[in-house]
């Protein structure tokens, strides 16, 4: 369970009611990508038996616009500020559902695509259960080790981060429409405002963790978000450890950088979509001369 405080609503006018509040969400792993459930109280005053539409955004930067011809058929959302990378459960995200309930406590059965409800008005307020599905895509990162130098040496990873030569925050335009499909479009433009982070850290361990020792081959172990539209732009950073097999110490400490561009122009993610790209450490020497030949393995895409 996680909370947040950056939560932005309208109702059916377009005026806001908050433009902070905290909630909480679970996430639903029986699909692919992930959905996530949310629920949220509001202290807006709404009557009894009136229908109202709930449009609203999370993690949406600097301000959220919600605008429409008629809100019980969709809105436009112009979300700006956000950033161009952002780690896991930081992505910008909207409503694609609304289900009036009389407590919080009652069965959470979000029809997707429906932004409307009746007010009940229940001790008071009003309860409503939000679905939110995710505007950037996410790329996984899973690691292995060359067979034949995994036996010389123990490669403990350190950090490993998410990179944009997008060096501007972004605008998101995003169109819904009531319907099984309730996300018709995103848009992402750049800003002139200069982004706060480029770069964003999915993975740290001041430590260091042995990759053959604590996760198995293709197993996730970091996550890092990015919009669509601006793929072309992201590398993937890693730097790790090298030590003897005999050695409880490292012997130095390296850095990989490579670039994401081809594997994501080849097998492009679409808004709300999730890939995994495992990363290989190998060996850079053709012939082991001497020990320094063994300290210097470097990390190469291996599979997607």
């Amino acid at each position: 369970m996680h909370e947040y405080a950056t939560l932005w609503l309208a109702l059916t006018s377009g005026t806001t009611i908050d433009s902070q509040g905290t909630y909480t969400y679970t996430q639903d792993t029986s699909t692919e990508p992930p959905t996530w459930s949310w629920s949220y109280t509001s202290s807006a005053k709404v009557w009894e038996t009136k229908q109202y539409y709930l449009y609203g955004a999370a993690n949406y930067g600097s301000s959220c616009e919600i605008t429409s011809s008629g809100f019980s058929s969709g809105a436009t959302l112009t979300i700006n500020g956000v950033e161009p990378v952002a780690a896991s459960g930081s992505d910008p995200l909207v409503i694609v559902g609304v289900q009036g309930v009389t407590d919080l406590s009652t069965e959470w059965a979000v029809t997707e695509g429906n932004f409307g409800y009746m007010g009940v008005k229940e001790n008071g307020k009003d309860n409503v259960h939000l679905l939110l599905d995710h505007l950037y895509s996410a790329l996984t990162f899973s690691f292995s080790i060359d067979d034949d130098y995994a036996k010389l040496r123990t490669i403990k990873l350190k950090k490993v981060s998410l990179k944009s030569d997008i060096t501007k925050k972004l605008n998101l335009t995003v169109n819904l429409a009531s319907g099984a499909s309730p996300i018709t479009s995103v848009t992402a433009e750049q800003t002139t405002d200069a982004a706060t982070t480029s770069l964003v850290e999915v993975f740290t361990d001041q430590d260091g963790v042995d990759i053959s020792q604590t996760w198995p081959v293709g197993k996730p172990i970091s996550t890092g978000c990015f919009a669509a539209d601006f793929a072309s732009s992201l590398s993937v950073e890693c730097e790790y450890d090298v030590y003897d097999k005999a050695s409880p110490q490292p012997l130095t400490t390296r850095a990989a950088v490579n670039s994401l561009s081809a594997i994501l122009e080849a097998s492009p993610l679409a808004r709300g979509q999730i890939k995994n790209i495992t990363l290989k450490v190998v060996p850079t020497y053709l012939y082991i001369l001497s020990d320094n030949d063994l300290d210097n393995p470097t990390i190469k895409i291996s599979s997607n």
